[in-house]
């Protein structure tokens, strides 16, 4: 491998290669869960149906988690699926800058990007 492979790779771990998720469909996110042998089960109701917002490369999903609707954060440049931490569903705001906020208070945005450029 070469230096500038690296640094390529390098930058992809860093979330620099998933700036394009934040126009990912539904079907996106689902078939990003389900290549890492999550599924989701989908509901015909829009009430019941999966709400997700993608901020640079951490997915918030609505997830039923022990019989209750939960927001679980997720990050998108992994292997594999692992929650970093959830919040209740019910009064959780999905505005962008009260996600952003969640991010940099959690110390997860500033290792990827400074928060004004998002």
């Amino acid at each position: 491998m070469t230096d500038f492979e690296l640094f390529l790779l390098d930058d992809w771990w860093r979330g620099e290669g998933y700036d394009h998720c934040e126009d990912w469909t539904k079907e996106d996110v689902l078939n990003w869960f389900g290549d890492r042998g999550y599924i989701f089960v989908e509901y015909d109701d829009e009430e019941n149906d999966i709400k997700f917002k993608i901020i640079k490369n951490f997915i918030f999903i609505s997830e039923f988690v022990d019989s209750d609707w939960r927001v679980v954060l997720y990050e998108l440049d992994s292997i594999c699926c692992e929650p970093y931490t959830s919040w209740p569903y019910t009064d959780f705001s999905w505005e962008r800058k009260d996600l952003i906020n969640l991010l940099y208070k959690m110390k997860l945005i500033e290792r990827i990007v400074k928060i004004e450029s998002i």
